[in-house]
């Protein structure tokens, strides 16, 4: 889940937003928001369609495992090492996804 708090930091900074715009907009303290996003303290995952409307992305951009962060890995082996990369991307963030959605029951159920 780190590539997710570092997709939240980099297109916050990519956006010019500051952690205090970002916290107000999601309800947050700034050094509470500070804690989430360098993952001193769990990441509210239920939070994350928010996080995304105040980024102003889409979640995929959120929760997909940014491919810059494997390209090293794969720069020399040629072929179809891009492709392979691709796919296990969005097997990673489909994962995610679904986990995201389970916790979301989970926590919708306990509030009934």
């Amino acid at each position: 889940m780190d590539f997710i708090l570092e997709n939240i930091r980099r297109i916050r900074r990519e956006k010019n937003f500051s952690q205090e715009y970002l916290a107000e907009k999601l309800g947050y303290k700034q050094t509470v928001w500070s804690k989430i996003e360098n993952g001193q303290s769990p990441f509210p995952t239920n939070r994350i369609i928010d996080v995304a409307k105040n980024l102003e992305v889409e979640i995929i951009d959120v929760v997909m495992p940014s491919s810059g962060c494997h390209q090293n890995n794969y720069e020399q082996k040629g072929g179809n090492a891009e492709v392979i990369l691709i796919v296990n991307n969005f097997d990673k963030g489909f994962e995610l996804i679904e986990k995201l959605i389970e916790e979301n029951k989970k926590l919708s159920s306990t509030r009934k």
